[in-house]
């Protein structure tokens, strides 16, 4: 059990930090079932925490069983943020079977990252528990991450994870999973569980993707995630800003909210596909209801840029949020009326909205609504017939 408290202001303060293993082309580290706990470092300036910080670059690291929970750090600047685990770059890095729980990043400013590997390795995240966790200053935006990946991996396969109650104070973006690598990486999120994110007006996504050759997203549980205060809020299930070929398959989104927010885009979403090429979305649930206070708020089940090639079958769309007086509540929203890039094949997909005619919609692209589902399927004949 390691337990710490630091008067210090610009240093730095490490639970565990390890670089052995590194320079061989066959060796194996392992930081493993070890607690780091308690921890205050209530007088950072610019100063970080680290619960595990891992530099090795050995060709098999291991970072699992760990614990690192209820620690306390706070920070004016950016630099002062709090690291739960950092898993480096080693050629192959497994973090598995970790708590990250009932952590607080006071203060002035500073990020959360519970959970950050850099590199361009293989990596596997799988199993891990990241709860509670918390941002409490409001007069800076910072964000929390679950779990983050920026940089070149060679693959990322995150299985079976729950990350749940991730909240800022202030407006602060919450991502359960951010992954922004290079275009050649290949990614798999699979079985895992977001849920009960809150933040005080700013974005919130379940799981953002940037970049990668192939991405697959499936069997995943996405609920529960809240946007309040302010009419910039946003809320978005499962976010798609670029990827060659995306699978998004067998998720089930639902009990998203935004109770304040409206404006021109809509401000909640099941799935957002806001970029990427070639968009499989195959057998989801998004289900989106509540309302908002804002007369311009608007929602969509599934969002989709004119740009990316989106092959939709057997979903079940359905958004029954009641829209503010200006706004839409919409089951498929497209960017454009060009519907060259819905595929063909699309098919069997089960939309619903209510029958309010004036802002329940099945289909809408700014210029072309539809509010009868006969209207929807001749517009987009021979797709969805």
């Amino acid at each position: 059990v390691i337990m710490l408290a630091s008067n210090a202001s610009g240093s730095s303060v490490y639970g565990i930090s390890n670089a052995a293993g590194s320079g061989g082309t066959t060796s194996i580290a392992s930081i493993h079932h070890n607690e780091i706990r308690n921890c205050t470092f209530t007088t950072a300036t610019s100063g970080a925490f680290y619960g595990i910080y891992n530099s090795s670059t050995a060709s098999q690291m291991y970072i699992t069983g760990n614990m690192v929970s209820d620690n306390t750090m706070s920070g004016t600047t950016s630099a002062s943020s709090f690291y739960g685990i950092v898993g480096g770059s080693p050629a192959s890095l497994n973090i598995e079977l970790n708590s990250i729980t009932g952590n607080q990043k006071t203060g002035a400013a500073g990020h959360m990252y519970c959970a950050t590997i850099g590199g361009t390795g293989i990596i596997r995240f799988a199993r891990n528990v990241i709860d509670s966790n918390q941002l409490t200053h409001t007069s800076s935006p910072g964000a929390i991450y679950g779990f983050q990946s920026n940089s070149s991996t060679t693959s990322e396969s995150l299985d079976s994870n729950r990350i749940s109650r991730l909240r800022t104070a202030g407006t602060g973006i919450i991502y359960g999973f951010y992954s922004s690598t290079g275009t050649g990486s290949v990614k798999t999120f699979r079985r895992d569980t977001l849920s009960e994110f809150t933040s005080a007006g700013g974005a919130i996504y379940g799981i953002y993707n940037q970049q990668g050759s192939e991405i697959r997203i499936s069997h995943s549980h996405i609920y529960d995630l809240t946007s309040t205060t302010l009419s910039t809020a946003s809320v978005h299930g499962i976010f798609i800003g670029t990827g060659t070929t995306v699978y998004i398959l067998n998720n089930f989104i639902h009990a998203l909210s935004t109770p304040d927010a409206g404006g021109a885009n809509p401000t909640m979403t099941g799935i957002s596909i806001a970029g990427g090429n070639n968009i499989y979305v195959f057998y989801n649930s998004v289900y989106l209801d509540g309302a908002s206070s804002n007369s311009d708020f608007a929602s969509s089940a599934l969002y989709a840029v004119e740009t990316a090639t989106v092959d939709l079958r057997n979903n079940n769309l359905i958004n029954i949020a009641t829209p503010g007086a200006f706004g839409q509540s919409v089951a498929y929203r497209r960017s454009t009326s060009n519907l060259g890039t819905y595929n063909a094949a699309s098919n069997n997909n089960n939309f619903y909205v209510t029958t309010d005619a004036n802002c329940y919609v099945y289909y809408s692209d700014g210029t072309d609504n539809d509010a009868l589902i006969g209207d929807f399927q001749t517009r987009v004949s021979p797709r969805d017939n």
